[in-house]
C-alpha cells in the first residue's frame, strides 16, 4: 500500500481539496464514508481562528490488493491514532478507479487542543501501511524507510513483523537518487529561505494524489506554484517546469 500525506495551507481554503477528494469526474465511483464538504470549510475555519498556516492534512493511500470499505475505514483511524487524531472529525472518502479502490483521508490540522503531529509522519504512515499489509496477508509493498521502520518494530517487542519488514530492504545501496535541481538552485532557495527537497518532494506528492492534469494545476495553485511547458524541447522532450508564485520569490523552479 502506497501512502502519501501533504498539507493544505488556511489561506486556500478547502474547495480545492473538496473539489479533488468528492468531486473527481474520472472516477467511476466517490463513496463518502465519514465526513462531509461542510466540515472541511468548518476545518479551515477553525484554523484560521487559531491563526495556523496549515488547516487540513490530505492522505491518500492506494492498496496493492483489493480492501472492503471496512477495512479502509479500520486503517484510516489506525492512521488517525498514530497521529494522535480525533477520528470522529475525519473525512474519508473512497474513490473507484478502473475497478480498483483508494483513499482519501483528510484530518483537521487543529485537534480542539493541540495541532495534529507532522514528525516523521511519512515513515510513521509506512510503518501503519507495512503492518496492514501483514495483517491482511497482503503481498508487502517495499517503501523508503522500511529499514528505520524495521528497527522501530524490533524496539517496540514486534520481532516477526520487524524481519518481515526488513526483508524489503534492497541488499545493495549503491544507486543513488537523482536531483531534479541543480545545487546552485538549492543554494538561492535556502538563501530565500525555502526547502528546495521538501518542495520537490510536495511536487511529486501533488502529481501522485491528482486524477489528471486540472486537478493537479489545481493542487499546485493551493500551494503557490504553476505548472508551465519547458523551454529546452530538444533536449528534454515532454520535460516541464514548477515556478513559484510567491511575490518574493520568482527564480524557483523544478524540471520533472
Amino acid at each position: 500500500m502506497i501512502v502519501k500525506e501533504s498539507r493544505i495551507k488556511t489561506k486556500s481554503g478547502a474547495g480545492a481539496i473538496a473539489r479533488h477528494v468528492l468531486h473527481g469526474a474520472k472516477n467511476e465511483a466517490i463513496r463518502v464514508l465519514s465526513g462531509s464538504e461542510w466540515l472541511l470549510h468548518d476545518h479551515m475555519r477553525e484554523a484560521h481562528r487559531e491563526g495556523l498556516k496549515y488547516g487540513l492534512r490530505h492522505i491518500a493511500f492506494n492498496p496493492d490488493e483489493a480492501m472492503t470499505d471496512g477495512q479502509l475505514s479500520a486503517f484510516a483511524r489506525r492512521l488517525c491514532e498514530e497521529l494522535h487524531a480525533d477520528p470522529e472529525h475525519l473525512t474519508l472518502v473512497v474513490h473507484q478507479k478502473k475497478g480498483s479502490t483508494h483513499g482519501h483521508l483528510i484530518l483537521p490540522e487543529w485537534q480542539q487542543d493541540h495541532v495534529l503531529e507532522s514528525r516523521f509522519t511519512w515513515m510513521r504512515m509506512e510503518k501503519i501501511a507495512r503492518l496492514e499489509e501483514i495483517q491482511l496477508g497482503h503481498k508487502l509493498v517495499a517503501g523508503r524507510h522500511d529499514r528505520a521502520i524495521a528497527k522501530a518494530l524490533r524496539k517496540a517487542g514486534r520481532h516477526h513483523e520487524a524481519e518481515q519488514v526488513y526483508a524489503l530492504v534492497p541488499v545493495s545501496h549503491d544507486a543513488k537518487p537523482r536531483a531534479a535541481y541543480t545545487s546552485e538552485a538549492r543554494r538561492i532557495t535556502e538563501r530565500q529561505g525555502l526547502d528546495l527537497p521538501a518542495l520537490k518532494k510536495l511536487v511529486t506528492s501533488l502529481w501522485s494524489q491528482s486524477d489528471g492534469l486540472k486537478a493537479f494545476r489545481a493542487a499546485l495553485k493551493d500551494h503557490s506554484l504553476i505548472l508551465r511547458e519547458g523551454d529546452r524541447k530538444e533536449t528534454r522532450p515532454g520535460a516541464h517546469i514548477i515556478d513559484a508564485d510567491f511575490s518574493h520569490l520568482r527564480q524557483f523552479r523544478v524540471i520533472l
